[in-house]
């Protein structure tokens, strides 16, 4: 939100993103685990040393990133091994995901259309429903807003 410049588009942005999280939370442990996510939950094991992580993650194979796993493994040293928090992670990563697609914008196009795409990401029902997972999807999207985000800002500064 550094970048932008109005106070009433500051506050219209963060209700936004606000309103994101809360469709979001809203049933986000409605349904059980399904069983990859329960194969996410049980690699995940805070108790477990690295090398049986590893291990854990050739065992189940599931095709996910050893990231994804690795960074929920440190997220339930943080808030405790529970499967009801386990999705509060694809939380985080969705609602951060929502402030990086509207500065996005905001970079390429410095007026009020940020306010626009911030609303359609927060309703997206593909984003709100991929960050009530606990699947990878979520930082995928994270990431590559990221690098998109970045990669604007070094042709910009190429360009000065």
């Amino acid at each position: 939100m550094y970048l932008i410049n109005n106070i009433s588009n500051k506050i219209i942005y963060l209700f936004l993103i606000i309103l994101g999280i809360f469709t979001i939370l809203y049933q986000i442990n409605f349904d059980d685990l399904w069983l990859d996510e329960m194969a996410s939950f049980w690699v995940a094991d805070p108790t477990l040393s690295y090398s049986e992580f590893i291990e854990r993650q050739k065992i189940t194979d599931w095709h996910n990133p050893i990231l994804f796993n690795l960074i929920l493994k440190n997220f339930f040293n943080l808030v405790g091994y529970n499967p009801d928090l386990s999705r509060y992670l694809s939380l985080v990563f969705g609602a951060l995901s929502f402030i990086v697609i509207g500065q996005i914008c905001y970079q390429e196009k410095k007026d009020n259309s940020f306010l626009l795409t911030t609303f359609l990401a927060c309703s997206s029902i593909y984003i709100i429903k991929y960050s009530q997972e606990l699947r990878p999807y979520s930082l995928l999207l994270l990431t590559s807003s990221l690098n998109i985000f970045f990669y604007l800002r070094l042709i910009k500064e190429k360009e000065k």
